[in-house]
């Protein structure tokens, strides 16, 4: 079986591209490297006349777009500060530093922004790298900026604007829907509703497909165009990959607009596209971190710290008001298991929410009140466009090995009632309680329950097995496992059985993918939550060795192969076996 054409292709150890598409070398190409005599470390220069006094000037950027600077000349969206400010050694990360502290950003430790040489560069700059700032070959000039850019969306106070400045280059762009055209914001012909334009200057580098599908989404003000397929060429057979490179040439007028176009909707698992979509080049979406810095996102299991009882919403229910609630610990077979797993990721306001994976609502503070004894229940989404309100918000903040998670509207804690241990306890916001003997109702330990796109090529590429051309079907940032008992259930329990016996099935892959097929049927009953996929796979081997599934064990830490005849889990050739291609 052929792969689709329309499924972005990747090895384990990279994404390959057609030859137009670059992708992110280590250095920007147009800067000059040179080696001093003296030291071996890398001294970045540029070739562009300095201004008298140095100074080094700059860009802010969110992923969404432009920042206004603090420390301005004359254009508010180009920062300068002095050369001399800049303490020594003179690096990257300590001119990083010293840009972060003029501007009073929130970055103390420089992690959640990367450098980049200059606006157009196609990587960031390494944080060892020595700079030439005080011969003014750094960011000389105002036409030479270099760009320090926010790897998440900032507090809120720093707020992407967006300025109309005609005398900066245009990207055009039409907007599309499954079916036809879709009106654009931006729309400047009467006759061409859809075709819209913005500054290429307000795009986050390094300019990517994915970099320009978020400045869109924010100036079209729909954040589902972060998830379109974006075709640079009318005639192309498929989108460009998010983290393809996406060049001046690019929607450079408007007889050659960049297109995009929305997915076909849907409802529940099937709403989600087939092609990767990328996070920012080179970031492990598991690196990044809170307000606190003090929780990756994914999928967790919430215990307590005082009882082996865990934070679950009451029967895994869906409609607004369902309790959430204490109770044992179901095992990973179990479907009760899911009633208990929680989706934690930040919101666009440097919070967190937790989304329940059975029920797909939001865990929220009744009214956000600050009233001891206050319920807790699962919600719908209450904030725009899709967001979640205050109510629906957290702080998770480190304590005593533990974490405490603190509402944000209310400033309230998550609280186990009276400590209990009895199945239904109520969870509940309290008055923070640390320093008296009901600490510890409110220290809770995460178990991380899900792995990313990263660690699964990670593993993979670590496999006695070589995998030469391996397909990703899924966008989602975040990779459920389901346990292998739970499988071998999803398999008992489908119309795969019957259909063997019939001999429905030409061959063994014919059969893999059935298998996959029900897994996926599975998840969309009884997985509300967006932005998620379980981690089944498909391989179709070289040689005499049949067509199996696989997934991780619990641990995450080998690949586990099932057999299609019955779902249960079978050794997969040697070290010198091969696919010949597969997916997951």
């Amino acid at each position: 079986m052929p792969p689709n054409k329309e499924l972005a292709t990747l090895s384990p150890a990279m994404t390959t591209h057609p030859a137009d598409w670059s992708s992110p070398p280590r250095y920007d190409e147009d800067s000059a490297s040179t080696r001093n005599d003296n030291t071996s470390d890398t001294v970045l220069k540029s070739k562009k006349p300095a201004s008298t006094p140095r100074y080094v000037y700059y860009r802010l950027y969110a992923p969404d777009g432009m920042l206004a600077c603090k420390k301005h000349d004359q254009n508010r969206f180009i920062g300068r500060i002095k050369a001399t400010s800049v303490p020594p050694p003179h690096t990257v990360a300590s001119l990083k530093r010293a840009l972060v502290q003029a501007e009073e950003l929130p970055d103390p430790d420089g992690d959640l922004t990367q450098l980049f040489l200059a606006t157009e560069a196609k990587a960031a700059m390494v944080p060892s790298a020595r700079v030439d700032i005080m011969n003014g070959n750094i960011g000389a000039t105002s036409q030479t900026p270099m760009a320090l850019v926010f790897l998440i969306n900032p507090q809120p106070s720093l707020q992407v604007l967006d300025d109309n400045d005609e005398t900066l280059p245009t990207v055009y762009y039409r907007l599309y829907n499954s079916g036809g055209e879709e009106s654009s914001l931006r729309s400047f012909e009467a006759d061409e509703p859809a075709l819209g334009r913005v500054e290429r200057e307000s795009i986050a580098p390094p300019r990517s497909a994915l970099s320009v599908k978020r400045r869109i989404a924010k100036v079209e003000g729909k954040s589902i165009y972060r998830l379109a397929d974006l075709f640079t060429d009318v005639t192309a057979d498929q989108a460009r990959p998010s983290d393809s490179l996406v060049d001046q040439t690019c929607g450079s007028s408007t007889m050659n607009p960049i297109m995009f176009v929305l997915p076909g909707h849907r409802s529940g698992v099937y709403n989600r596209s087939t092609q990767i979509a990328a996070l920012h080049p080179n970031v492990n979406p598991s690196n990044i971190l809170g307000v606190n810095k003090a929780l990756p996102e994914g999928i967790y299991s919430v215990t307590n710290s005082r009882r082996s009882v865990v934070m679950e919403l009451a029967h895994g229910g869906s409609a607004n008001g369902t309790p959430v609630q204490a109770w044992a610990n179901a095992g990973p077979a179990d479907m009760a298991n899911l009633n208990q797993l929680w989706l934690v990721q930040l919101t666009s306001s440097g919070y967190y929410s937790f989304r329940n994976l059975r029920g797909g609502t939001y865990m929220e503070l009744c009214g956000g009140n600050s009233a001891n004894h206050t319920e807790m229940f699962g919600y719908e989404s209450q904030g725009l466009n899709g967001g979640t309100s205050a109510n629906q918000e957290w702080e998770v903040i480190q304590a005593e090995g533990f974490y405490k998670i603190r509402n944000r509207k209310s400033q309230t804690y998550v609280n186990l009632s009276g400590g209990g241990s009895s199945n239904g306890t109520q969870i509940m916001g309290f008055a923070d309680t640390t320093g008296t003997s009901g600490e510890q109702d409110e220290l809770w330990k995460f178990t991380l329950r899900s792995v990313t796109l990263s660690d699964v090529l990670t593993a993979l590429e670590e496999s006695k097995h070589r995998f030469d051309d391996m397909l990703i079907v899924s966008k989602d940032r975040f990779f459920y496992i389901p346990d292998r008992a739970l499988l071998a259930n999803i398999w008992r329990d489908s119309s795969l059985v019957s259909q063997l016996r019939n001999s429905v099935f030409s061959d063994q892959a014919e059969l893999v993918l059935a298998f996959k097929a029900e897994v996926v049927s599975w998840a969309a009953q009884n997985i509300k939550a967006d932005n998620i996929s379980l981690l089944c796979g498909f391989i179709c081997p070289e040689g005499n060795s049949e067509a199996c599934n696989w997934t991780f064990n619990q641990e995450h830490s080998c690949m586990l192969f099932l057999s299609p005849m019955n779902g249960s889990p079978v050794a997969y050739g040697n070290e010198h076996s091969s696919s010949s291609w597969g997916f997951f």
